[in-house]
């Protein structure tokens, strides 16, 4: 079983002669520093994502929907 698959190593890590010069320790470090990165990197997409649209209320004189269409009733 690999330390690391290939199909999930970016490209630079995915080069036979680049890989076999390091020592395992370092290979190891390299493997944790790039996921470290992707779970910042995963965070802050969740972090900025878009608000969904509020729902359309209802009011006796009109609707409102609170992004393009205010009532002076809110």
């Amino acid at each position: 079983m690999p330390i690391w698959a290939l199909e999930d190593r970016p490209d630079e890590y995915k080069k036979e002669d680049f890989v076999n010069s390091l020592t395992v320790r370092d290979f190891l470090d390299l493997k944790t520093c790039w996921e470290n990165k992707q779970k910042k990197e995963d965070r802050g997409e969740e972090t900025f994502r878009r608000d969904p649209e509020l729902p359309t209320r209802t009011f006796d004189a009109g609707p409102d929907n609170c992004a393009d269409l205010l009532h002076p009733a809110r």
